[in-house]
């Protein structure tokens, strides 16, 4: 498969960002995130009055039990995402948060100073290959946007045969030679 440069771009920053939260979380040092909203999912969900509250950014600080609840996990399709769970309940329940690493602008600790240092901060694609958009986010946004949560399981499952995965990246392979 050959890559155009902004997806090669991102690609290498979802792995950056990947490693350094990889990082981050086997020296067990405590950190915060900066999420594109639209890439944050809850579950349960939030009520509509709160969702449309937060804004266009979102900020956690992974520590205590929500450092301790955080997994990076890849799907079947190699997407990469961070799981944790955060008290955002009146009753103090636990919300799961999911965000993809490609939703993640910023990733900062506090320095010796207790100053906010960013160790990662994503820089759009576009603004660096102006003409050569990916439609990475496209792709996102249709997966996640069309199908419900049951059928996103039922492609998961279906994807982890290793001859479905394989027709499927023959099938991509066709499409990017032609």
């Amino acid at each position: 498969m050959q890559y155009t440069p902004a997806q090669a771009f991102e690609i290498l920053y979802d792995h950056y960002c990947t490693q350094m939260l990889t990082f981050l979380q086997q020296s067990g040092r405590q950190f915060g995130l900066l999420c594109d909203a639209s890439k944050v999912r809850f579950d349960p969900p939030l009520p509509k009055s709160q969702a449309t509250k937060l804004g266009k950014s979102l900020e956690f600080l992974i520590s205590g039990s929500t450092f301790d609840s955080l997994e990076i996990r890849q799907d079947s399709l190699g997407q990469v995402s961070v799981h944790f769970v955060v008290g955002l309940a009146p009753r103090g329940e636990g919300e799961l948060v999911s965000v993809r690493v490609r939703g993640i602008r910023q990733i900062f600790i506090k320095d010796t100073a207790h100053d906010d240092c960013a160790l990662f901060t994503r820089v759009d694609s576009r603004l660096i290959f102006p003409t050569d958009t990916p439609n990475h986010d496209e792709q996102e946004s249709f997966a996640e946007e069309s199908f419900s949560k049951e059928e996103q399981q039922s492609l998961q499952i279906i994807l982890q045969n290793t001859h479905n995965a394989k027709v499927l990246a023959q099938l991509q392979g066709n499409k990017h030679n032609k």
